[in-house]
C-alpha cells in the first residue's frame, strides 16, 4: 500500500446548492450523507476547514434530485470510529476537538456519526436517500501501523498484506452494524447507496487489490441490507487507462495530485471526479 493511500482523511462537502447545516433536530432534511473525506469533498490544496471550497458528490446528488442535504461526514472517520469516537482514527476526533467546521451540528464530542444518523433519521422520517463512503481510513490505519514498525519497503508491504484479513473482518462487522443502526434502530427503509473507493494508482497492485477487497465486502454487505453500490473503482479505472493507471493524470483529471510529490495521485477526487461519482450514485438509484 503506497503512501498515497495513507490519509483518506478529512471529510464533508459544502452544499452550495441547497445544502443544510442544522443539527438532527432541525428542519426536515431529505438526504443524509455519511462517511469520510470523500463524502466531505476534501481538497488538500484548500485551507483546512474552509468549507466553501469543499465540493463533494453529495452536493451534486442533492442538486440533481432537488433534495435538501445534511452531510454528516467527518474528517478521518473509520468504520470503527463511526460508532466509537475514542477509537484510533485518521483525524476525525482531532478535527472535532479543534472545533473545525463540519456541515452538521453534532450534540458534542461524544456523539458518534452513527448516533447522529439515527437521531437524524428518527427526526426526519421523510428522508429519501442515505449515501455512505466509509472504510478507506481502516486501510490507512493499517499502513500507519506498519510504517511505524518497519522501515524496509518490503517489510512494510508484508506487514500490510498480513494485516488485511483482520482489517477486512472488522470492516465487515462494522458495516453490518452501521446498516443495522440505519435500518432497524432508526427505522429507515428508503434507498441506501454506498460509494466505493477508487485506487490512486491502478498500476500499483497492492493499493489496488487492497481497495478491491474492501469494495467487495462493501458490495456484499450493502446488498444484504437492500442497498446499492456506486462503482467508483471501476469507473475511475476505465478512465485512468489513458493516464497509465493514474486518475490524476492531466488527460484524466478525476483525482487530485499529491502536493509536493510529482507523478502520484491523492486519494481525493477533483470536482470533475466528484461529479462523476454523483452520476454513479444517480445510476445506482435507477
Amino acid at each position: 500500500m503506497s503512501h498515497s493511500l495513507r490519509r483518506i482523511v478529512l471529510a464533508g462537502s459544502l452544499g452550495l446548492l441547497g445544502i443544510a447545516t442544522a443539527g438532527a433536530q432541525g428542519p426536515v432534511k431529505e438526504y443524509l450523507a455519511l462517511g469520510d473525506s470523500i463524502s466531505f469533498g476534501f481538497n488538500p490544496f484548500t485551507p483546512l476547514g474552509y468549507l466553501p471550497d469543499y465540493q463533494g458528490y453529495p452536493q451534486f446528488v442533492s442538486a440533481a434530485l432537488k433534495l435538501n442535504l445534511a452531510n454528516a461526514s467527518c474528517p478521518g472517520e473509520t468504520s470503527t470510529t463511526f460508532f466509537n469516537v475514542f477509537a484510533p482514527d485518521l483525524g476525525c476526533h482531532e478535527y472535532r476537538a479543534a472545533s473545525l467546521p463540519l456541515f452538521v451540528t453534532y450534540s458534542g464530542l461524544t456523539q458518534s456519526q452513527a448516533d447522529y444518523a439515527v437521531s437524524f433519521l428518527r427526526a426526519n422520517p421523510k428522508t429519501r436517500l442515505v449515501t455512505i463512503t466509509i472504510g478507506g481510513n481502516d486501510l490507512g490505519l493499517l499502513e500507519d501501523t506498519c510504517d511505524a514498525e518497519f522501515t524496509s519497503p518490503t517489510a512494510i508491504a508484508e506487514c500490510e498484506i498480513k494485516g488485511l484479513a483482520p482489517v477486512y473482518a472488522a470492516f465487515a462487522r462494522n458495516l453490518i452494524a452501521i446498516y443495522e443502526a440505519i435500518r432497524f434502530k432508526a427505522g429507515y427503509q428508503g434507498p441506501i447507496v454506498a460509494v466505493n473507493y477508487a485506487s490512486p494508482d491502478y498500476s500499483n497492485a497492492l493499493d489496488t487489490d487492497s481497495l478491491a477487497g474492501l469494495n467487495a465486502i462493501m458490495l456484499g454487505v450493502t446488498a444484504a441490507f437492500g442497498g446499492k453500490v456506486a462503482d467508483v473503482f471501476s469507473a475511475f479505472q476505465e478512465a485512468s487507462v489513458a493516464g497509465g493507471g493514474l486518475p490524476c493524470a492531466t488527460n484524466v483529471g478525476l483525482a487530485l495530485p499529491n502536493p509536493g510529490i510529482p507523478l502520484t495521485c491523492n486519494v481525493h477526487p477533483t470536482v470533475a471526479g466528484q461529479q462523476l461519482i454523483a452520476q454513479l450514485v444517480l445510476k445506482a438509484l435507477k
